[in-house]
């Protein structure tokens, strides 16, 4: 399931945010700014109170594209959560890499042909 949002702050800034979530995993993709984090934060933290739900920062992942690592680290450290870099597996697929390659996609294809009879 994937939800496109535009939230805008002002009539001249708007942000998009691209939000996938199957079962229990979300992935959220955004433009990198410290505004952005901290509002994601306080969701999260807006969802604990509403629901009784803590969402487990430990389990979860900061990743910057084309963002110094530094900062990138320095988030994940505030968030007490894993920093990574691309290319990663989400879902069992992978992201990010050189999509192009027939090599990048052995796995994936791999693990379908184990499931066929």
């Amino acid at each position: 399931m994937e939800d496109i949002s535009k939230v805008s702050t002002s009539e001249e800034t708007r942000y998009q945010l691209a939000i996938v979530i199957y079962a229990s995993d979300l992935l959220i993709m955004g433009r990198w700014s410290y505004w952005n984090i901290l509002n994601l934060f306080f969701l999260m933290e807006s969802f604990r109170q509403v629901s009784g739900l803590k969402v487990n920062l430990s389990k979860s992942s900061l990743i910057g594209i084309n963002i110094p690592a530094a900062d990138v680290q320095n988030m994940a450290n505030f968030f007490q959560c894993k920093h990574q870099d691309l290319p990663i597996q989400y879902l069992g697929l992978p992201l990010g890499g050189l999509s192009s390659r027939t090599t990048f996609w052995n796995e994936a294809i791999n693990r379908l042909k184990n499931k066929l009879p």
